[in-house]
């Protein structure tokens, strides 16, 4: 199963001017990553009168954005907070200048944030960030599904997403998350497994074939990735991302390890 061919016939036009037909979704700052419920993240100050850790609602590698009560931070003169950042099971002295304060929000940036917070940032976002940096092909320009209207994410590491929907409805859908691969839809069998290098053909247009390899045994971890993945597309419709949703959940139940 050819992935590369069969992206590109989900395109009317040639596939030599996809790069010309793309929304980009990518920023020139630094990708922030909205947290949610999937992540292992809090902030604790320094400040002995306020120990509970902060919901966080944002981040990036250069700034923080905090979920805050209405006498949290509000003193006029306190622009900077001393603290701790905890990213999982790891933690970080984290200094923030507060550069927007609102009832329930405070956005900051770090200050003198060290590389290895950067780093760590980057490490445990690293499907997020892949997320952000999709790309979405407008749905006038792919070839029309005689079912539903088709969909196509497509960027850099492997990362991607096809599906067909019908109004709020997933009918199927192959989610691409780092050389990993899901298969699956509506009475659609689970297919998984692992995207791989087939550079036995010779010269053609593209240097590699890229194909679909399926496996009996895999990790509940695909799952738990691709749902990361699906939940920092911010392009896809709420609808459609929460059958997605629902369908890796389902498909996460079956699987032992």
């Amino acid at each position: 199963m050819n992935i590369i061919s069969r992206l590109k016939g989900l395109l009317k036009e040639k596939p030599d001017v996809a790069a010309q037909i793309v929304e980009k979704s990518r920023k020139d700052r630094a990708p922030r990553v909205n947290v949610n419920s999937l992540h292992n993240l809090r902030f604790t100050t320094a400040d002995s009168n306020n120990q509970a850790p902060f919901a966080i609602v944002n981040i990036s590698t250069t700034g923080i954005g905090l979920k805050i009560s209405s006498t949290d931070f509000q003193q006029p003169n306190k622009d900077k907070i001393e603290g701790q950042l905890s990213i999982g099971e790891n933690h970080y002295a984290a200094s923030l200048r507060i550069v927007r304060r609102g009832e329930e929000f405070l956005g900051a940036i770090f200050e003198d944030a060290t590389a290895e917070l950067s780093r760590s940032i980057k490490l445990y976002f690293d499907t997020e960030i892949a997320a952000i940096n999709l790309n979405a092909v407008r749905p006038d320009l792919l070839k029309q599904e005689p079912d539903g209207i088709p969909h196509w994410y497509h960027g850099d590491n492997n990362c991607g997403l096809t599906f067909v929907s019908l109004e709020e409805e997933v009918l199927r859908f192959t989610l691409t998350v780092f050389g990993n691969f899901i298969e699956g839809g509506k009475d659609l069998p689970l297919h998984a497994g692992s995207v791989v290098k087939d550079d036995s053909k010779g010269k053609a247009s593209y240097k590699a074939s890229e194909i679909l390899q399926r496996e009996r045994n895999f990790d509940k971890s695909i799952f738990e990735t691709g749902e990361r993945l699906v939940m920092a597309i911010e392009m896809i419709e709420p609808a459609h991302r929460k059958a997605l949703l629902a369908y890796l959940n389902q498909y996460k139940s079956t699987v032992s390890k």
